[in-house]
């Protein structure tokens, strides 16, 4: 169960500043259609899909598992 926003945990494992969150949250609010919060930190590149995958597995307390590329399984 989450219990902690993502923007939080991105603050704390990542690059990301309060004032970039804060554009984000204000961009999210006004597009239509509404784009989730990661999304528009991808868009924007305040941050990685890495990050944002691993931040996603704590915030909802699941094991994060990196892409496995196929050259890696041989």
């Amino acid at each position: 169960m989450a219990t902690e926003s993502l923007g939080q945990i991105l603050l704390q494992q990542t690059e990301l500043t309060a004032e970039q969150l804060d554009l984000a949250l204000r961009l999210q609010q006004t597009r239509r259609p509404r784009m989730s919060l990661g999304q528009i930190l991808l868009e924007k590149g305040f941050c990685t899909e890495p990050e944002l995958s691993r931040a996603l597995a704590d915030q909802w307390d699941i094991p994060y598992q990196a892409k496995i590329s196929a050259e890696k399984l041989r």
